[in-house]
């Protein structure tokens, strides 16, 4: 600190140099008669301003607009502000707010502004304008469709003149709104899942998209076959099943007698029927938040189905005796009734699914049998077989015949042997139901005692006859075929 100018005087002038940090300055008033004590003053040196604060003011959608921006104000500073071109300052120029005019066609820049005092310049503080509008930050309405829904989609408005523009996935169609914050839209029947968009323009440029992700719902689909169980289901639990739906709420329905156990709401569900059940209808119909399927439904009767099939020989000899005959199980069925025609007895079997018939009957009839099926709930209709009667070669009277056959019934080969007190060579022939010869063959005594083999492999299920003749003795042996 150098005293300049004014010593004896009341006032100085004192310079500074670089380097000065802190100092006191003193005074002394004198006369004659003598001198005052000393009045100091403490000097310290004032540092260059620091850095203006954040600059405050907005960031993008200045297009077209005047706008304010400004720093925290500190004492025995000035504030230079520099513009980016397409800005001009209408005002404030020194201060720490100013007044800033945008031009229609702005694009961006950095507005900046520097702190000035005595003793030097700030750093610059700066902050990036945009013209364009800064990107909406929401979207409003649903994100779960459906086709043929008509709904809203709006986002908030963000700062500028601007206008909005929406872009919508494949099938949704936008009816009104656009340009603006809000939009309502159509989804056809063609729509897909996808992005619902919005972005914010003005005349210096648009803003980047915001996108909301929506999922299509599809209506339920026709409900196909419902499996299980149509017949004989009386007293018994039974399960019923469709093909399952994803996202789809199966109702069910069943018919008076009937009691659902569990699975409602789902694609499969366990019934109970009672003693006492007739018939009626399932129905299921599948929902969802978009609507509701066809109705589907399946016809349940308590009582068994008729019985598919009966096996046995629909030709049999009008004398034949120990014939099997035997039908398809029925689903529930607790027995079966079956109906005997004239020229036929039952030998054993009624109540069952298989029974034994004796025949007693003229060539060239043909008898009707029949079965239906029953339990507590009904009886099913009749099931027929029609059987034509045959003239069959005659048995030995004596059932201790010299013949013997082995296994009876056969399955691949059948073994015969032949007992007699002669040495004459033999004539075997093996003959079916209806009189065809199938083999004929010559054999010398000694070959038959040992026994013969007669490969049945090819033959057919059913009846058969061994006939053997030796000399003036004939004899035939009836045996079956069951492979």
């Amino acid at each position: 600190m150098t005293l300049v100018s004014g010593q004896g005087t009341n006032a100085i002038i004192v310079n500074f140099n670089a380097n000065f940090t802190t100092g006191v300055l003193c005074v002394t008033a004198s006369n004659v008669c003598g001198s005052t004590s000393p009045s100091c003053l403490v000097i310290n040196s004032a540092p260059a301003p620091s850095t203006p604060s954040a600059i405050t003011g907005s960031g993008y959608g200045v297009c077209g607009l005047t706008r304010s921006y400004s720093v925290t104000n500190v004492a025995n500073v000035s504030y230079t502000w520099s513009v980016p071109a397409g800005a001009t300052i209408l005002s404030g120029q020194g201060t720490n707010a100013v007044s800033i005019q945008f031009t229609t066609s702005f694009v961006s820049g950095a507005i900046s502004v520097v702190a000035s005092n005595a003793c030097g310049t700030s750093n610059a503080r700066t902050k990036t304008v945009y013209g364009k509008p800064t990107k909406p930050t929401v979207i409003n309405g649903p994100t779960q469709l459906c086709k043929t829904d008509t709904v809203v989609f709006s986002t908030v408005a963000v700062f500028g003149n601007n206008t909005y523009t929406w872009t919508m996935p494949t099938g949704i169609n936008i009816l009104s709104g656009q340009n603006t914050t809000s939009v309502t839209v159509k989804v056809s029947s063609t729509a897909v899942a996808g992005d619902v968009c919005v972005k914010a323009k003005n005349s210096c440029g648009n803003s980047a998209n915001l996108c909301l992700a929506v999922n299509i719902i599809p209506n339920p689909l026709a409900i196909g076959t419902i499996t299980g169980n149509a017949n004989g289901v009386c007293n018994s639990t039974k399960n019923y099943s469709v093909v399952n739906q994803i996202g789809v709420t199966f109702n069910w329905t069943v018919p008076s007698g009937a009691t659902l156990l569990s699975g409602q709401g789902t694609n499969a569900v366990s019934i109970s029927y009672s003693n006492s059940f007739t018939s009626g209808n399932i129905v299921i119909t599948g929902t969802n938040s978009c609507g509701s399927s066809t109705t589907a439904s399946k016809t349940i009767t308590g009582k068994p189905a008729i019985p598919s099939t009966i096996t046995g020989p629909t030709s049999a000899c009008f004398n034949g005796q120990n014939i099997n005959y035997s039908c398809s199980n029925s689903t529930g069925a607790t027995s079966y009734t079956w109906t005997i025609p004239a020229g036929a007895s039952l030998v054993s079997g009624q109540g069952t699914n298989s029974i034994v018939l004796n025949f007693a009957s003229t060539v060239g009839n043909v008898l009707a049998l029949k079965v239906k099926a029953s339990n507590a709930c009904g009886t099913s209709t009749n099931k027929t077989l029609n059987i034509t009667m045959l003239s069959c070669p005659r048995l030995a009277n004596d059932e201790k015949s010299d013949i013997v056959l082995f296994p009876n019934p056969a399955k691949d080969e059948l073994t015969m042997s032949w007992f007699t007190d002669t040495d004459e060579d033999l004539l075997v022939t093996c003959i079916d139901i209806l009189g065809q010869q199938l083999m004929s063959k010559n054999y010398e005594r000694s070959e038959v005692a040992a026994g013969i083999k007669i490969n049945t492999s090819n033959f057919s299920n059913g009846v058969y006859f061994i006939r053997v003749v030796q000399g003036d003795l004939v004899r035939t042996r009836r045996f079956v075929v069951k492979h």
